[in-house]
């Protein structure tokens, strides 16, 4: 009995090895990987196409995903909450609920359940994305390379959201010595940058970023950083300061054309004529910047104004090549629509919403609207007035709910004699 004992014992200790032998030989189990089906992957050209300015497109449940190369992070503080990303048809501006551990030269992954596509003053947003659960990190250091852009290309308006360089850029003159941004009160700043035919663009930096208080450099030189819109303005956000290359000799920048026309407001309201339509407040004259027209809505509370000033008579008859230069500062602003620079073939006198056909002039540097810094418009093409007579006019509104402050140092019109 006890030797059968042993034999049955010994048995199953060698039906067990065995057993775990042939375990070990065979292949784990492996669970399925997830596939992506060709079909649910979208471009950022097709994002694009999906909607139009006032637009807005929800994704839900639609198993749709994005692989894009970050461009800018969040991480100097120039943006909060934010990122911009590119494949290779496009850019988007990245906005996030919750921010994720992305940075620049992350490839990712998004997907697109529960985003919004929107446009935010014509500049496209994904929106509400929940960045810890929603991308996902492909692959790190895939670096992109900025393309080489001109400042006119920018206003064409083909490269939103897009990492550029632009060659042979410099910061105005009367911007040497300032700084970035407003560091210690936390303000945003415009600057203006400049190439060396003298076309302008904004650039926008926050008084959050880390840099805010860094002078801007002074030389001439390649700046690199993203391109975006603010309703009809053009605008670029730099990513790195240490990035640009701006320590060559400056471009002397000659002045374009003749002085058809100036304004300088140091002596009142100088050749131009105020027109009060609605409010007590008008324009007047204040000494800043060596002197300005001025005007604000606010008197104890926000007051509904209308107020025109308009140039006296402007020929161009003689004159091709026109453009328009603007100096300006504003402050407590909630649209720039408020503060309108209009020119009129057909105007001839007194109340100018009785008499002529007004353009709104769009489209070129202004102030940020949030303090007072002066800021040069750059040159501004009005070419469809050559060879006309025109008026110019600064139209300034106001509402019972909000009221900016105006003031305009300067107005010239250059042109080339025919």
């Amino acid at each position: 009995m006890i030797f059968y004992k042993k034999i049955l014992k010994l048995t199953l200790l060698i039906t067990l090895i065995t057993g775990l032998g042939s375990c070990t030989e065979e292949e784990p189990d492996i669970p399925p990987m997830a596939v992506i089906s060709p079909d649910s992957i979208v471009t950022l050209g097709q994002l694009r196409e999906m909607i139009e300015p006032g637009e807005t497109h929800r994704f839900v449940e639609s198993g749709k995903q994005l692989f894009a190369v970050v461009t800018m992070d969040e991480k100097n503080g120039n943006i909060y909450r934010q990122a911009y990303i590119e494949d290779t048809t496009g850019g988007v501006n990245l906005r996030m609920n919750v921010s994720a551990d992305i940075s620049e030269g992350d490839s990712i992954r998004i997907a697109l359940n529960g985003s919004i596509l929107s446009y935010f003053n014509n500049m496209l947003q994904l929106d509400s994305v929940d960045g810890p659960v929603r991308i996902v990190i492909q692959e790190r250091n895939v670096r992109k390379e900025p393309e080489l852009v001109t400042i006119r290309q920018i206003l064409e308006g083909n490269h939103q959201a897009r990492l550029v360089k632009i060659e042979n850029a410099q910061f105005l003159e009367t911007e040497m010595g300032e700084t970035w941004a407003d560091g210690f009160n936390l303000t945003t700043l415009n600057r203006t940058l400049q190439d060396c035919s003298n076309n302008t663009i904004i650039v926008r930096t926050s008084g959050y970023a880390d840099f805010a208080n860094d002078m801007l450099p002074d030389g001439n030189g390649e700046f690199i950083g993203i391109v975006t819109q603010y309703r009809d303005i053009w605008q670029m956000v730099v990513r790195d300061p240490s990035e640009l290359e701006m320590n060559n000799e400056r471009c002397d920048i000659a002045e374009t054309g003749v002085k058809v026309f100036e304004e300088n407001f140091d002596n009142g309201l100088g050749s131009f004529t105020a027109h009060n339509i609605l409010g007590a407040q008008t324009w007047s004259h204040v000494t800043f910047d060596d002197g300005s027209a001025y005007i604000n809505g606010f008197a104890g509370g926000a007051v509904a104004n209308e107020d025109w000033l308009v140039s006296p008579q402007i020929d161009l008859s003689n004159y091709q090549n026109a453009i328009l230069q603007i100096r300006e500062a504003i402050n407590f602003i909630s649209s720039y629509d408020d503060l309108q620079v209009l020119i009129a073939t057909d105007y001839e006198s007194g109340d100018p919403t009785a008499s002529g056909t007004w353009v709104n002039i769009t489209g070129f540097s202004r102030p940020p609207g949030n303090n007072w810094t002066y800021v040069n418009s750059g040159d501004i093409d009005v070419t469809q007035f050559d060879g006309q007579t025109i008026h110019v006019a600064l139209k300034y509104t106001s509402s019972t709910s909000s009221a900016s402050g105006w003031q305009v140092s300067r107005i010239s019109v250059l042109a080339d004699e025919i």
